[in-house]
């Protein structure tokens, strides 16, 4: 009997876990037929680091925006390993089309939401607790930038890595099983190398390693955790190494000051996401507090810490408390750091997705007990169909965002709506009426975004929209305002696209020589996109006629063109094939033109391939 009472557990469990897996993935299924968004125009499309295969290396140990440059600037405070190794093996399976990219997202969210039912289950959780609170995390309408972003990557792989060591880890520190504990080991690895909040999470296998004990000594929960510390440690050393710094700033965030007095104000934010996620967005009104008022500082205080309270006395119900606190706070504590967030977007629903979990333990096993003392007798058809209910709710607006991800133009317009005095929201809504050819539309979005706050990007913007609207005056005016800005106060990639646009105003104007002299500046300002500049000098060159002009300056930096990592840079190469052709120089013509296919094999955006097929076509001419 007892065998058959377990045979029949396992099978409810099996049966709870694939329930839980399916709402996960029906949840956010309505992003499945969308287009790249956001940063993955940029990361993925863009990112050559990911698509050449003789560039894995370098783009395991870079930060992972390094493919901006040319792999010798750091360009952002993240060092990713784990993240980048899944995006290759994304684009090796599916290319440049986001529904394999966005449907790998769904599984790993799906994956996580069943590793939450069985920890849970692990920690002493009723089937039906655990059931609840992984399906109430699964559907959660706050994780849909994380699962509906295929930038937001990141927070999956985190979770399941760290969800799956801890599950492990538990198992090894009662049975003495090395294979599972290594096993943890190398699953916390993988976490550390997807985000960089693992570092703060190895206090979670010393809990592990009690189990929920209260007597339970501090010696062997510090002893079980040690060599997850040291994992973290060599990660923090390993990242500062290829950083080249344990952070680096960032321009015009708030100060330390405004930071301290923000934390009361971000707490109470993401506790209401969390409780009541009804006005969800990639960025929020939410401004740093610079002085206390009781709006800004003194009633979120009260609210969080009357929260902090409430979770205090709910401890009781949960099996696993100090997990449960951990879980919440651990991989939260980043985004209380204020001053490492520019002032527009010192909040994000994302940072929210494994402390759901932590607070979903604390909560779900209170209302159980809540609801058996209401109704009294068998309590759990009632607990499980008010779960349902509100599951089934959350479901049906998780669903309905997801479609808002679906493409930039819907994005964007919906996190305008939500946040009309960010200047960095009218930028990119900007940006994508631009894309969809919009440009009169766009020119607004830049304009109101530079009244909010004149940018770099504002500019640049603002600039490319009127040169499609055939404003080349307005358009100069707009670009010169940005290059004449020193180097420490825009960013590298904004100032060549700042150049290269203006060199396209200049030209349109008629002005070919002062276009050719602001690509030649950019060049010496900015070497490491001296290949993809000279690119288009020789464009202008040749429109005046400038044959032998153009090929020395293209010869000039073909080494440049191997080892820049923007796809226009290998353009330098083609470009010097097509004119070696024109001029009758067919051997090197042949020459040029097969290198520059051989570099781009692998690349997949559209201007390239444009580019490959008009190689292909000149090198068959020469044969």
């Amino acid at each position: 009997m007892a065998e058959e009472a377990s045979k029949a557990s396992r099978n409810l469990e099996l049966l709870l876990a694939l329930i839980v897996a399916a709402a996960a993935f029906a949840a956010f299924s309505a992003s499945l037929s969308g287009e790249f968004v956001y940063d993955d125009t940029r990361q993925i499309v863009r990112n050559t680091l990911i698509q050449e295969p003789s560039l894995y290396w370098q783009a395991m140990t870079s930060d992972v925006w390094a493919f901006k440059g040319d792999g010798t600037v750091t360009a952002s405070n993240y060092w990713r390993p784990a993240f980048t190794a899944w995006s290759i093996l994304n684009y090796q399976l599916f290319g440049l089309d986001p529904f394999g990219w966005r449907l790998a997202n769904l599984f790993l969210h799906s994956l996580v939401s069943v590793l939450a039912f069985l920890l849970l289950l692990r920690w002493g959780f009723s089937s039906a607790a655990a059931f609840a609170a992984a399906l109430i995390f699964a559907v959660h309408p706050v994780h849909t930038e994380s699962v509906a972003w295929v930038a937001g990557a990141p927070d999956l792989l985190f979770s399941a890595f760290l969800l799956g060591a801890l599950r492990l880890a538990q198992g090894s520190a009662f049975t003495e099983n090395k294979l599972r504990f290594f096993g943890a080991m190398g699953l916390y690895a993988l976490a550390l190398g997807s985000k960089e909040v693992a570092m703060l999470c190895f206090p979670l296998f010393g809990l592990a390693a009690v189990d929920g004990e209260r007597s339970a000594s501090i010696k062997r929960s510090a002893v079980f955790a040690a060599p997850f510390f040291g994992l973290a440690a060599a990660f923090f050393v390993l990242r500062w190494t290829v950083l080249g710094a344990v952070n680096r700033d960032i321009p015009g965030s708030p100060s330390f000051g405004e930071a301290i007095l923000s934390v009361p104000s971000v707490l109470f934010f993401y506790l209401k996401q969390a409780l009541l996620p009804i006005e969800l967005a990639v960025n929020h009104g939410l401004r740093p507090v610079g002085t206390v008022t009781a709006e800004g500082f003194l009633l979120p205080l009260v609210a969080v810490a009357l929260a902090a309270a409430a979770l205090w006395l709910l401890r009781k119900y949960c099996p696993s408390p100090w997990m449960a606190l951990g879980l919440l706070l651990l991989p939260l504590l980043p985004a209380l750091n204020i001053t490492a967030f520019v002032p527009e977007q010192i909040v994000h629903d994302r940072y929210l997705y494994l402390p759901i979990i932590g607070l979903l333990t604390f909560l779900i096993p209170a209302l159980k007990d809540l609801i058996g003392r209401v109704v009294g007798g068998n309590s759990r058809p009632v607990f499980v169909t008010v779960i349902v209910a509100v599951a089934i709710l959350l479901a049906a607006k998780s669903f309905s965002y997801s479609k808002v991800w679906r493409s930039d133009i819907a994005l964007w317009e919906h996190t305008v709506e939500v946040d009309p005095r960010s200047a960095s929201n009218f930028i990119q809504y900007g940006a994508a009426l631009e894309e969809r050819e919009r440009f009169g539309e766009a020119a607004n979005a830049y304009e109101r975004s530079l009244e909010i706050a004149p940018t770099a990007l504002g500019y640049l913007g603002s600039g490319r929209a009127n040169i499609r609207l055939g404003k080349l005056a307005d358009a100069v005016r707009d670009l010169t305002s940005v290059t004449k800005l020193d180097n420490g106060s825009v960013n590298a990639y904004t100032l060549y696209q700042s150049y290269e646009a203006l060199a396209i105003a200049l030209t349109s104007k008629g002005d070919a020589d002062a276009a050719a002299a602001a690509l030649e500046e950019a060049a010496g300002r900015l070497p490491i996109y001296k290949a993809a500049l000279t690119a288009n000098l020789a464009v202008v060159l040749y429109q005046q006629g400038k044959k032998e002009e153009a090929v020395r300056a293209l010869e000039s930096v073909r080494e440049e063109a191997r080892t820049e990592l923007l796809p226009e840079s290998k353009s330098a190469i083609f470009r010097l094939g097509a004119l070696y052709a024109e001029m009758g120089r067919r051997e090197e013509a042949a020459e040029a033109l097969s290198e520059y296919l051989k570099l781009t094999a692998s690349f997949a955006d559209e201007n390239t391939l444009a580019d490959r097929k008009e190689a292909e076509m000149i090198r068959r001419g020469l044969k």
